[in-house]
């Protein structure tokens, strides 16, 4: 019974062994089931948010083409008024040409007619007193002189005229250049709608991947908007804490300065009452014209130079003529504020600044004077270097290797750091950008100078 017993007991063991090695297997593959999914998700993920980028960098590069072949077009009309302007003047100068000829023929046949070279002779000497042989050959000689003037005058109508024969040859030739070109521009631009169709064909068969993906772009954001807002918070209570720092001396300087005063006008009336012999109970003394020093002003923290003529209001009345960020060959590839995308209409984005994307090895640099409130790292983005210009602050976001740090002066056009080039991307390099009123967020493209 008990051999039984134990045999029973063995083969439990071995079955629960035997299970339990099943439960393993089955567990192991379930987790590289898991790891396999979760990898073919970040995959669509990536290469859903890679589709996204290139149709935001394509649909930049159609409204950029767009306002070339508006101003392309609006140069073919001044072309067209400018040639049509030059035909009428052709016209106008060959009907004058023509009247001018009839005149000049019409005259010197009608003198040829009238008076031979021995004729004019005659004519000359026939006259029946000096007087009138004079103003016979001034009549010649007028008639002489006004055949030369209009002779010079036919040159230079046929002059002004071969003149503007060229000019409207010339304009036709940069016509046809231009008509060329804009030919080429529409072409190119059918071609990039035709490619922006597919993406966005694409993308709508990954609507579910894509709503991820921006949704957790919409998360950096946010995070990196609570980090500017908690930097700009802590520097708004240190500039008050300055604040009221300097108005308490002001106020310690202003109480010294009366008690010093207070000091010296009993002193005074001291040795007053001691060179009379008098009481000041029996003789009110006079008050003595005591002017009480005013204390230095202590100077009131300024928040970067704002104020009068400070960089705050040079950064304020620079507006719209702010130069861009990066230097070079860049492009807007996301506008500010909240859009919804034109193709894809569930997609919608909410932007504090703008993206721009730069060639590899861009140099992100100041718009305006100021000083670095804030350099930090922000999970997602890189390197963030905030600049303060009085009340507004200028936010560089993405970037590495800077040439600044925290309390850095720097004037417009100093280089801040490279814009990161992202490894995943194919190296694309861009730039988060943000102009703000302390916390109000502004749109750049009203204040920088827009490439056209």
């Amino acid at each position: 019974m008990v051999m039984l017993c134990l045999c029973m007991a063995e083969a439990g063991v071995c079955q629960a062994t035997k299970d339990m090695g099943k439960v393993k297997r089955q567990q192991s593959d379930v987790l590289r089931q898991i790891e396999t999914t979760s990898g073919q998700l970040n995959a669509k993920h990536q290469e859903a948010a890679r589709r996204l980028r290139e149709l935001e960098a394509l649909d930049a590069d159609i409204d950029r083409n767009n306002r070339h072949i508006e101003r392309m077009e609006q140069n073919v009309a001044k072309c067209d008024a400018q040639i049509k302007l030059i035909a009428d003047s052709m016209r106008d100068s060959e009907e004058r040409l023509a009247r001018l000829r009839n005149k000049y023929a019409a005259a010197v046949r009608k003198m040829q007619r009238n008076l031979s070279r021995g004729d004019r002779m005659r004519f000359v000497l026939s006259s029946s007193s000096l007087h009138e042989a004079w103003r016979r050959m001034r009549y010649l000689s007028q008639f002489a002189k006004w055949r030369d003037r209009q002779a010079e005058q036919i040159h230079g109508e046929i002059v002004a005229l071969d003149r503007r024969k060229r000019d409207v040859e010339k304009l036709r030739g940069e016509q046809q250049q231009r008509q060329l070109a804009l030919k080429n521009a529409h072409r190119n631009l059918e071609q990039q709608r035709s490619r922006q169709d597919a993406m966005v064909t694409q993308l709508r068969g990954e609507e579910r991947h894509l709503k991820d993906v921006l949704a957790s772009q919409q998360r950096r954001a946010q995070a990196l908007d609570r980090e500017l807002e908690r930097l700009i918070r802590l520097e708004e209570e240190r500039i008050a804490e300055e604040q009221r720092k300097a108005r308490e001396r002001q106020l310690a300087d202003e109480k010294a300065a009366k008690e010093k005063a207070a000091k010296k006008e009993k002193a005074t009336k001291a040795k007053k009452q001691a060179k009379s012999g008098k009481k000041s109970a029996q003789k009110p003394s006079v008050k003595p014209d005591v002017v009480t020093p005013k204390p230095d002003r202590a100077p009131q923290p300024k928040i970067a130079g704002d104020g009068e003529g400070g960089i705050g209001s040079n950064f304020e009345r620079n507006k719209g003529r702010l130069p861009y960020p990066i230097g070079g060959n860049c492009r807007v590839v996301r506008g500010f504020g909240k859009q919804r995308h034109p193709e894809l209409r569930y997609v919608i984005t909410d932007n504090g600044g703008i993206d721009i994307e730069a060639p590899l090895g861009a140099v992100a640099r100041a718009v305006a004077a100021g000083k670095v409130s804030a350099v930090f790292s922000q999970q997602g983005y890189g390197m963030v270097v905030m600049v303060r210009h009085g009340n507004y602050l200028t936010i560089y976001v993405g970037l590495e290797s800077l040439s600044v740090a925290t309390g850095s002066v720097v004037e417009a056009g100093n280089a801040l750091g490279t814009v990161c080039a992202d490894p995943d991307d194919n190296s694309r390099s861009l730039l988060h950008f943000e102009i703000r009123r302390e916390k109000t967020k502004l749109n750049p493209m009203e204040w920088i100078s827009v490439r056209r």
